[in-house]
């Protein structure tokens, strides 16, 4: 959620400095999917939880890390806003306990949330793959 959230703002804030629209720079970034097989698993969210498991999935898993990471974190801002965002990272000055949280900061546990975002996931991969396939 880190890496995603921080995508999601950097994208944020080119486009407002008028460097980029958002939709182009997320294009870019979401365009790292753009050669995956439709059915390309994303990396299990409890994978990514430390850096260092984060750095291990880079090798381990096929799909791009950072546009997973944008989509997820897209996703839940769209769903619960950016103030339940920095909730959830607030609750990490007490506790490491992410998947309470999760939970508290936006009111869904993570099983819902993978379930949306396994959606959000199939409908990306298609749209990219429609788009192949109309330049073909």
């Amino acid at each position: 959620l880190r890496e995603g959230v921080a995508e999601v703002i950097a994208c944020r804030i080119t486009a407002h400095l008028g460097l980029g629209s958002f939709e182009s720079l997320r294009e870019d970034l979401v365009g790292l999917l753009a050669g995956a097989r439709i059915a390309l698993p994303p990396a299990p969210f409890d994978m990514l939880t430390t850096f260092p498991q984060w750095v291990d999935a880079q090798d381990r898993y096929e799909a791009p890390l950072y546009a997973q990471a944008f989509i997820a974190a897209e996703l839940l801002i769209e769903l619960r806003g950016l103030a339940a965002v920095v909730k959830y990272f607030e609750q990490f000055k007490g506790s490491k306990d992410y998947q309470h949280a999760f939970v508290n900061a936006f009111g869904l546990d993570r099983v819902a949330f993978e379930r949306q975002f396994a959606r959000r996931w199939r409908e990306t991969l298609l749209q990219l793959s429609a788009g192949r396939s109309s330049f073909q």
